[in-house]
């Protein structure tokens, strides 16, 4: 139901909503913005441009050439002079070396009949002072100099590093939504660079802990845009001595132009604006297995587990020995796909944040290609908070007593799965922000939160968890997410409050989630809802295969704007005890 800030920041006032199944913008704040190193400005201007051959014009008195064989006349003078005729010879013979080495006068003759240099020289083979054609194809071609004096221009330089499509740089380039950017080597290579910050027209897209640094832009206007990335590296951002790719702004800053279509758009996204849906994905069968580790890290004490998770590396399991692990912590080391960083215990290992009105017990920050096994988490305002990181596999937690949501997957979290996990007790702070399980951002918060973009925390699925004791929905899924699934959950919504109007089990504002094979029981309202809570978002969902034991005044399965969504209602649902009748829909 809603968003909040890390740690003890109080939460925002919902955003309204009229009661019963009208489209809500419905949570407080709760994504951080993320912090990257200390930055400057967007690199300004190009560089300079090499001099143009220099026309030179020197004063040559008022009678041109009558005033020069004037004066020269009266050098030549036999008449007696003070400087004698040595001198007054020698001066001649300099004078007239002088003259005819300056190539003569001035043919089109002229009103002052200047002397003018009028050939600098030869001119210069201007390609040579290029980047080579094939190594560079958005290098400014080579001057025609059969039609002007030697001018040469440099081109846009590349620095340590660029912003690339394909096998090009990015920059002038006309494009269109979809389009897949990379930040790529210039000058030399990525090694360092610890983070890239995405930001188009100013406003973050996506921050990216993971090599190689790649940025998907869905959603673009027609016009004229800017893509700056930046670059956080692994030690002290001041000391790099970086050549930023254009301008003099900061050197870890770096931006492309592009331009998107023909027309004339101002350069806005629609923030609202949802792709297109494909159908939802199956659901996975099975965990897939962790690989043997590289490292195996055993701890047992809050120090230990603390200084075991900052020196995390590719392939380490940290095993949890039996205990209470009293703290706040995080993991933010990436791994890899053949080598997943894995945190392991019993239920017995138990983190304890030891207040549900502050703090994440345990947060997943950046950490791509992480295992959480088996562990208890408990007493904090959130339970697990998983920001920005993909390919995690969250299975058989317990998470309890916990002050707001149990399990939250946001900040462009995707491709996770969140498998065999028990949740009991939520909302301990507020019950109308207790869900179990909550994926993605609510678009009141776009703009603070995720720089006026979607979340697309996208392809998560939540697979076979036991959800009760939760104060708000079971599974919340936020307009801005794409192709989840959500299957063989078992959801007992005793506890639900309806405080924020919280009275499903689960409620679709995403597109293209599957939703199957579920069993729930004691609902306040509706078992299943579908919200639109932005135009575009809350179609394309699947609800197929679910026991539906309601006990409650509502439907089963209750779609929102049926008429203008495209959610799909399989009558192979069984639904039982729903006042309102199994669904508000025909079903298919």
């Amino acid at each position: 139901m809603h968003d909040q800030p890390a740690a003890d920041v109080p939460d925002e006032p919902h955003a309204g909503e009229e009661p019963g199944h009208s489209p809500r913008g419905d949570d407080g704040p709760a994504d951080r913005p993320a912090t990257d190193g200390p930055g400057g400005p967007a690199d300004g201007p190009d560089g300079p441009a090499a001099d143009s051959a220099s026309v030179t014009r020197q004063p040559g008195g008022s009678g041109g050439w009558r005033g020069l064989g004037a004066r020269l006349a009266g050098l030549l003078d036999s008449r007696p002079r003070k400087v004698g005729a040595a001198v007054a010879a020698l001066l001649v013979v300099v004078i007239l070396a002088v003259v005819f080495a300056g190539g003569g006068g001035n043919d089109n003759g002229g009103e002052n009949g200047d002397l003018v240099s009028a050939d600098a020289g030869p001119v210069p083979d201007a390609s040579a002072l290029l980047p080579d054609a094939d190594a560079n194809p958005d290098a400014d071609p080579a001057p025609d100099a059969s039609a002007r004096p030697a001018v040469t221009r440099s081109p846009k330089p590349i620095g340590k590093w660029t912003l690339m499509v394909g096998d090009r740089r990015m920059d002038d380039m006309t494009l269109a939504a979809g389009v897949e950017v990379s930040l790529a080597a210039g000058t030399s290579s990525l090694d360092g660079v610890e983070r890239v910050r995405f930001s188009l027209d100013g406003k973050t897209v996506l921050t990216d802990r993971d090599s190689p640094f790649t940025v998907r832009l869905d959603q673009l206007s027609n016009g004229d845009h800017v893509l700056s990335a930046r670059v956080r590296l692994d030690y002290d951002p001041a000391a790099a001595t970086v050549e930023p790719v254009s301008g003099s702004g900061n050197p870890n800053v770096i931006e492309a132009d592009f331009r998107v279509g023909d027309g004339d758009g101002d350069g806005a996204t629609s923030p609202g604006q949802a792709p297109a849906v494909a159908p939802p994905p199956a659901a996975v069968t099975s965990v897939p297995p962790a690989p043997k580790p590289l490292r195996t890290v055993k701890v047992s004490t809050s120090g230990e587990l603390t200084s075991a998770l900052a020196a995390a590396k590719p392939g380490d399991l940290i095993q949890l020995a039996d205990g209470v692990y009293k703290g706040n912590f995080v993991g933010d080391r990436p791994g890899t796909a053949a080598a997943p960083v894995t945190v392991r215990g019993s239920r017995g290992a138990v983190i304890d944040g030891g207040d549900v009105k502050k703090g994440y017990v345990f947060h997943l920050d950046g950490a791509n290609y992480w295992r959480l096994e088996g562990f208890t988490i408990r007493n904090g305002q959130k339970g697990l908070m998983v920001d920005q990181t993909n390919h995690a596999v969250i299975h058989q937690l317990a998470v309890t007593q916990i002050g707001h949501e149990a399990v939250h997957l946001r900040n462009f979290s995707s491709d996770n799965l969140v498998a065999g996990v028990t949740v009991n007790g939520t909302g301990r702070d507020n019950e109308g922000f207790g869900e179990a399980i909550y994926v993605g951002t609510a678009e009141s918060n776009w703009e603070k939160f995720s720089g006026g973009r979607p979340d697309n925390s996208d392809r998560n699925q939540i697979i076979g968890n036991t959800l009760s004791g939760f104060t708000a929905e079971g599974v919340d899924i936020k307009e801005g997410t794409t192709g989840g699934v959500i299957a063989g959950n078992s959801i007992d919504g005793s506890a639900i409050t309806g405080a924020n109007y919280a009275d499903s089990w689960i409620d679709l504002k995403g597109n293209g989630w599957r939703v199957e094979k579920n069993s729930g029981v004691n609902s306040p309202l509706d078992g299943i809802q579908t919200h639109v809570v932005v135009d575009g978002w809350g179609t394309g969902n699947l609800i197929t295969g679910n026991t539906l034991d309601l006990r409650g005044p509502g439907y089963g399965v209750n779609i929102h704007k049926p008429d203008d969504t495209d959610n799909v209602v399989s009558c192979s649902n069984v639904v039982k005890n729903a006042a309102s009748g199994p669904y508000n829909v025909g079903c298919s």
